[in-house]
């Protein structure tokens, strides 16, 4: 996707991303995230999502649904059937093709401080900006059994302390512990608007798998984000650590650190938006590179700032 929000504005998208900000929704929200690798880069992300998330009457909770088609090609390491070149193939390999579908449900607190409360509006509207999440996935695959089958829980929690200020936290895969990773970050909105939001965070593993070196993760991965709006035009870039597992002509593997880097545009004409970008990398299979390309589309209920000007009516002579 061409970014990844864990604290800030809730979409479609976070369904997956942090279930808790489906819980600031003010409408029906829809996401089309897409990115194809180029194979000969050696980065696994090619795929396609969609995703809805829509706020329950009352706003006491909103829910999320989520569909993804993951196609992790790796022709030159270990093959797959599903690849886009012709080579010997492992008809059950971790990179063959898989999907994965995901419910969410988000509670804002502040609905239900209301509904059990009604006099205590000073309560509510403090809780308005808190929201907790749940999230539940199935893996599904007839060509890798790595994958076929599996189940996730994430549980995740948004806040806002102020306009300026906002914090999520997300468990994954809490079911699966040698899998787990707690992503937390911070989004700072220095002008107490969207016009420019600011986000740091991490991608924190307990445990480091050590049975497979080519799924080797790093203890944590720092995550910076910054974002900036102007009318209907936004531009984003976000970076990302991560590790990088080469394999050498000798059969052996080079482990390093290495970065992601996705920088690009977001156009917006009110319900509608598109975003693209490209995916980069540095410290991978060279110095720095683009692996492949992203794009996202949007469909709101919510209206967004636009490119176009609205057309102006007459209401009054």
């Amino acid at each position: 996707r061409p970014y990844t929000v864990v604290a800030g504005e809730g979409d479609g998208a976070s369904t997956v991303t942090n279930p808790a900000n489906l819980g600031f929704l003010r409408g029906a929200s829809g996401i089309v995230d897409f990115a194809l690798m180029a194979p000969n880069r050696r980065r696994r992300g090619s795929g396609v999502g969609a995703f809805v998330g829509l706020p329950l009457p009352l706003r006491l909770a909103a829910v999320g649904l989520g569909y993804q088609l993951l196609l992790p090609w790796q022709p030159e390491s270990a093959t797959s059937d599903n690849a886009p070149n012709d080579a010997d193939s492992d008809p059950q390999g971790p990179d063959d093709r898989y999907t994965k579908v995901t419910v969410a449900l988000a509670v804002p607190l502040g609905a239900w401080m209301r509904l059990a409360r009604p006099g205590a509006k000073a309560a509510a509207d403090a809780l308005d900006r808190l929201s907790v999440g749940l999230g539940y996935s199935r893996l599904v695959s007839s060509s890798n059994n790595s994958a076929n089958g599996l189940q996730q829980l994430d549980v995740a929690l948004s806040y806002w302390s102020n306009r300026y200020l906002g914090i999520g936290v997300v468990g994954r895969a809490l079911n699966l512990p040698r899998n787990t990773i707690i992503d937390p970050e911070l989004a700072i909105r220095p002008l107490g608007t969207r016009v420019l939001d600011v986000a740091v965070g991490a991608r924190i593993s307990p445990e480091v798998p050590t049975d497979a070196n080519r799924f080797r993760t790093n203890r944590v991965d720092p995550r910076a984000r910054i974002i900036a709006s102007v009318g209907g035009v936004r531009v984003f870039a976000e970076a990302e650590t991560l590790r990088w597992n080469s394999v050498l002509d000798d059969g052996a593997f080079e482990l390093r650190v290495a970065a992601r880097v996705n920088a690009g545009v977001e156009l917006s004409f009110g319900n509608f938006g598109l975003a693209v970008a490209p995916l980069m990398s540095a410290g991978t299979r060279s110095n720095y590179g683009v692996d492949g390309a992203t794009g996202r589309l949007r469909l709101s209920q919510e209206r967004y700032p636009t490119l176009a000007s609205p057309r102006r009516v007459v209401t009054k002579l």
